[in-house]
């Protein structure tokens, strides 16, 4: 007969906030312990466990662990039962002590457990109502994986809805333009990814309509494409090159153009990968572009790895669970089968999913290797801890350990960009939106070396601009990974990570400094500011550093550069100048940016003739037909303006 596990989805979910009192709770001889929760294989610590304590059969406290997986009680002296749960692992029942020297026992051990192929879990129906045993026949069964039923409906079956009502974009205030008498230096992080650039796609292609304004970062518009950028040289893990030209939608500007290049791993000779896939299993994600598009993708990953590489698949929706413990990359036929058995039912338990891969990655840490959890999600955590600061906080601490997160996101309607991105942050990784297979493909297997291996971490970009030459200027994008100016050589400050071949480019639009602009006089009340004789000489605009730290150490490096004062037409800059400052152009369009200047839809086709060629046409032919889309359609970029 089979067995009926009923997960109970709502749970506490702030540390310290009790859910059960005796009485007698805070009598004078209460005496206050603590105790730790952790995974019986790993001893990591399990965060947001649940603690019930009972005594004589009636519950008189409850609890849930905090980051550090560590719970307070305040009790009398004497004995008691209790239970600690977590979806993903076995309840432990057991007697404790309070005595004046704490807790008896003090830690508690959780084992990971993987569901007998006769349990059934019981979820919330996709009209958010808890499913009873006897509704199973109403509701059927759909197998999770040979491991895992699940309670779903019929009703997810429908196409993707195109609605963006209840998508979440994080609108950012545009970076503006700087006096460089005021302010000449500019500090902020890389970042590489890309997501943003799919979104438009995905919302054009697919929807008909101009995308989310709040949902474009100019910056993954232009980075989301390829360049002809030098490899570094002389053993560094990158190089930097620059490039000043006319701007395009201001005659009267300049261009400045900072580009990065990584070095690229040999993949035959890659560290080993020890890779947790974390899949959103929930309702919300059974549509075409979602849970089978994750599966589709996920296989032409499997496809690349080596028997040193291993997988694990987690999934999440009202539980978590384990589908597949570490399996090497040699035994693919068994990978493929677990992700095909994977169906979509359930509320969303994301925290929960998260806090157990953690623990199957740091169960098979490989302290040589690459350890990875790459999360499959549309972002929707609507059950469990989700919050963004309690994820935040476990991705950050995870991170510090050597375990880093990537994050895949798929599918529109409910779509959390804001929280996709946020956790990729946190987890030293990049962020990707998947809207077809051919993007699966590039990101997973064109681009596998930059998806899994960091050549370099933390890296900082700190441009010092000479007053002389540059009256102003303004970073185009980056509104997310501005950095104070003393946290360039703060160690402790985190940054964007750099992986095998990535590149990075970053526009700065300039304005040149005129004759009179060029007597620098500064007297204030309290500070004076003097440039040094040198500059006024120099042919220089602008100093560039970077720091950064080998993906091992805690320490930076640091890395300089010159910019000459010398801009060329923009019809002569280079062809990577001319396609970037085109993608850059569009973004700034599209977001409804006050400093698109006179540019339109029209003049980015023109500029980028002669820049769709080489082994790069494809993608940017591909770039070419969204905007010819844009430049047919004024009307949607109206309608989208009014909206906003």
């Amino acid at each position: 007969m089979k067995k009926i596990i009923v997960i109970l989805l709502l749970m506490p979910l702030l540390f310290g906030i009790s859910f059960g009192y005796a009485q007698n709770s805070n009598r004078s001889d209460s005496i206050t312990c603590v105790g730790k929760v952790v995974d019986s294989s790993t001893n990591e610590s399990i965060v947001f466990a649940t603690i019930k304590i009972s005594k004589n059969g009636k519950l008189v406290l409850g609890n849930t662990s905090d980051i550090q997986g560590k719970f307070k009680v305040k009790l009398p002296i004497g004995s008691y039962q209790y239970s600690i749960s977590m979806v993903g692992y076995a309840q432990l029942n057991g007697t404790l002590k309070v005595t004046r020297k704490g807790l008896n026992p003090k830690l508690f051990k959780l084992s990971v457990k993987e569901l007998d192929k006769e349990e059934v879990v019981i979820m919330y129906s996709p009209h958010g109502r808890k499913v009873k045993a006897k509704q199973i026949a109403k509701y059927g069964t759909r197998d999770l994986s040979s491991k895992i039923h699940t309670i779903t409906s019929s009703s997810y079956n429908a196409a993707s809805p195109l609605s963006t009502s209840s998508n979440e974009f994080k609108k950012l205030p545009e970076n503006s333009y700087i006096s460089t008498i005021s302010e000449p230096v500019s500090t902020f992080s890389i970042d590489v990814d890309n997501a943003s650039y799919a979104i438009v796609r995905q919302s054009i292609q697919q929807e008909n309509r101009m995308p989310n304004p709040d949902g474009v970062r100019v910056e993954e518009l232009i980075n989301a494409f390829s360049y002809d950028y030098p490899k570094p040289d002389n053993g560094n893990p990158l190089n930097v090159n620059t490039e000043l030209a006319v701007c395009p939608w201001d005659t009267t500007h300049h261009l400045l153009k900072v580009n990065m290049k990584a070095k690229e791993i040999d993949m035959g000779n890659a560290p080993s990968n020890n890779l947790v896939f974390l899949i959103d299993v929930s309702g919300s994600m059974s549509y075409e572009n979602k849970l089978p598009l994750v599966k589709a993708g996920l296989k032409q990953l499997v496809a690349q790895l080596r028997p040193i590489d291993s997988i694990s698949i987690v999934v999440y929706a009202g539980a978590a669970g384990l589908v597949l413990d570490a399996t090497s990359g040699e035994e693919k036929r068994k990978i493929y089968d677990a992700l095909d058995r994977l169906q979509s039912g359930g509320s969303t338990a994301g925290g929960a999913g998260i806090n157990l891969a953690y623990s199957i990655a740091k169960k098979h840490f490989n302290k040589d290797g690459n350890n990875r959890i790459i999360l499959c999600s549309d972002g929707d955590f609507n059950v469990g801890v989700t919050s963004e600061t309690s994820l935040e906080e476990l991705v950050s601490l995870k991170r510090k350990e050597g375990v880093f997160l990537s994050v895949l996101g798929f599918g529109m309607g409910n779509y959390k960009d804001n929280r996709m991105e946020l956790l990729a942050d946190k987890g030293n990784g990049n962020y990707a939106y998947i809207d077809n297979l051919n993007e699966a493909k590039k990101r997973l297997v064109g681009q596998m070396g930059g998806t899994l291996y960091t050549v370099a971490k933390d890296v900082k970009f700190q441009l010092e601009f000479n007053p002389f030459n540059v009256a102003k200027y303004r970073l185009i994008g980056y509104e997310n990974r501005n950095l104070n100016n003393e946290d360039f050589k703060n160690d402790s400050i985190d940054a964007g990570d750099l992986g095998s071949g990535h590149c990075v480019t970053a526009l700065y639009e300039i304005i040149p400094s005129d004759n009179d602009s060029k007597k620098i006089v500064v007297d204030r009340k309290y500070s004076s500011f003097t440039a040094k004789n040198r500059a006024n000489q120099s042919n220089e605009i602008a100093t560039v550093s970077v720091r950064y730290k080998e993906p091992k150490d805690s320490s930076s490096k640091e890395l300089n550069w010159t910019v000459l004062n010398k801009a060329n037409p923009f019809n002569k800059a280079s062809i990577d100048m001319r396609f970037s400052a085109s993608v850059a152009s569009f973004g700034l369009i599209l977001s409804h940016s006050k400093h698109a200047g006179k540019s339109n839809f029209e003049q980015i086709i023109q500029w980028t003739n002669g820049t769709i060629l080489g082994k790069y046409e494809t993608e940017r032919l591909e770039f070419t037909k969204l905007v010819e889309w844009c430049n047919s359609n004024p009307d949607k970029l109206k309608e989208a303006k009014d909206e906003e």
